[in-house]
């Protein structure tokens, strides 16, 4: 599989519309106590990672010249695109430069205010006025105090929310991602003050991934911290991995009073990866609507949410249904990518293939997205709050 596109599994194939992804560098100076993304790229010094420019440049004319509709990139989902090695290498620059040059839409995901100066910032404002930019700004925290514990190398919350409201007044489209969420540290200041600082920065919409780690490691957070572990429940699907995360009824708990308060100022709100689809109030999690233009999506669990939360869906005729669903929704699916570059139409078949095989197992469909349910063989949404 292409460096562009996240490896299929049964999380990310049937949950994730943005499954394409490129890294700049080969690890993170950041070095946040809570990352997981050091499970799946290089340790040591960062260094840029030309090849994947070359890729991206490839994948990007293609599309471009034969005028198909571009799947939105991240930037990035396993390193800091603007960390200090940005500077000098400007390799996340040379992407941006890349994507406004054929047109093509990016979702950067940072912690950095590298974005404010220039010539970052004439990239990311002239991609913006095209509408090919979408900016997720990450907070584990908004205190200073868990800041230096969890992120000592990372701006400062005062500092990012800075940056984010800069770049709001500048025109670009904002997502704050609470990401990790991590019970009594994210929300320590209060629900009500997370959404008047959404509102100051002109946000969007809201995103929430819970944090997951081992027991060790929760320990070890929690310890530093100060604070009581919170009950914790199997990340796994088949319960044999060693992750954590918060458990259900506690993350409900926590999201529903942030989305409450979000709803005050019409603020959206989204879960990343856990599939609690009825808090939903954004058309899609990464923000694909926030672009100035038309883009292509492909199909996930959201479409079915949709579609199962007015009849229950026969999966004897799973396939019947998802190309009714992907035709209704105009989706990417495997009869309707043979114009794109090789290597993505091969991406999308095999995450597609994953997101069928999902459907049909009773066992860890629930655990994905714990608004469904399977009964005899029929899809059924069910209320989780």
């Amino acid at each position: 599989m292409s460096e562009l596109f996240i490896n299929v599994s049964s999380i990310i194939s049937p949950l994730c519309y943005s499954i394409m992804k490129i890294e700049p560098y080969t690890s993170c100076s950041f070095n946040c106590a809570y990352c997981y993304a050091r499970w799946y790229r290089e340790q040591g010094k960062p260094e840029p990672k030309h090849d994947v420019l070359r890729d991206f440049l490839r994948v990007a004319r293609i599309i471009y010249r034969k005028q198909l509709k571009p799947l939105p990139i991240r930037l990035s989902t396993l390193v800091e695109p603007f960390q200090p090695i940005e500077c000098n290498e400007k390799m996340s620059l040379k992407i941006l430069e890349i994507a406004r040059k054929y047109n093509y839409p990016v979702i950067v995901n940072t912690k950095s205010t590298l974005l404010m100066k220039k010539p970052w910032l004439n990239v990311l404002t002239d991609m913006a006025n095209k509408g090919l930019l979408v900016v997720q700004f990450s907070f584990s925290t908004f205190e200073e105090k868990y800041c230096r514990i969890l992120e000592p190398k990372a701006p400062t919350p005062e500092k990012r929310i800075e940056s984010a409201s800069f770049l709001s007044d500048e025109g670009v489209p904002l997502v704050f991602r609470l990401s990790p969420y991590i019970p009594e540290v994210t929300n320590s200041i209060g629900f009500e003050a997370i959404a008047k600082i959404a509102k100051e920065c002109k946000v969007k919409h809201v995103i929430v991934e819970s944090i997951r780690l081992s027991k060790e490691e929760f320990n070890k957070v929690y310890s530093k911290l100060g604070l009581n572990m919170p009950y914790l429940e199997s990340y796994s699907l088949r319960n044999k991995g060693g992750l954590l995360r918060p458990n259900l009824k506690l993350r409900l708990e926590h999201y529903v009073q942030l989305v409450r308060e979000l709803k005050k100022y019409n603020i959206g709100f989204a879960t990343c990866k856990e599939g609690l689809y009825n808090l939903h109030s954004v058309s899609d999690c990464c923000g694909f609507y926030l672009f100035g233009r038309s883009v292509a999506k492909r199909i996930t669990l959201y479409e079915y949410f949709l579609e199962a939360k007015t009849k229950d869906l026969e999966l004897k005729l799973l396939e019947k249904i998802h190309s009714e669903l992907c035709r209704k929704y105009g989706m990417l699916c495997s009869y309707s990518v043979e114009n794109y570059p090789r290597v993505m139409k091969k991406s999308l078949k095999y995450h597609e293939k994953r997101l069928l095989k999902v459907l049909k197992d009773s066992e860890i469909l629930p655990k994905i997205a714990p608004v469904f349910t399977l009964c005899r063989n029929r899809l059924k949404v069910v209320s989780v709050t």
